[in-house]
């Protein structure tokens, strides 16, 4: 997915025994379904991936995409330009002499 955020799927779910069974079932089915002995090698391996894409996206849940909270507030801001103002003022007392 170029240019957007995909949503990772829940493989903690995996260490259920019977999600993981579900799972190598369905996938098993979808692959009995479309793989065929004749495919050439780039259409195979983009078989593989859609069946466990597929397959994941039946039996997984997708993980919500965790928002962090902004850290640098007007506070911070304003303690970098003072911070920066103070430095300037002392880089030009060290060049004037002063």
């Amino acid at each position: 997915m170029y240019g957007s955020y995909a949503r990772k799927f829940d493989s903690e779910k995996f260490k259920s025994p019977e999600t993981s069974s579900a799972y190598r079932e369905k996938l098993n089915v979808y692959l009995v379904r479309h793989v065929d002995d004749n495919d050439d090698i780039n259409e195979a391996w983009t078989l593989l991936k859609n069946a466990i894409m597929q397959t994941a996206s039946t039996i997984l849940d997708r993980i919500e995409r965790v928002t962090h909270k902004d850290w640098f507030d007007a506070e911070c801001e304003q303690t970098t330009i003072s911070k920066t103002m103070h430095t300037k003022g002392h880089n030009k007392e060290i060049i004037l002499g002063k």
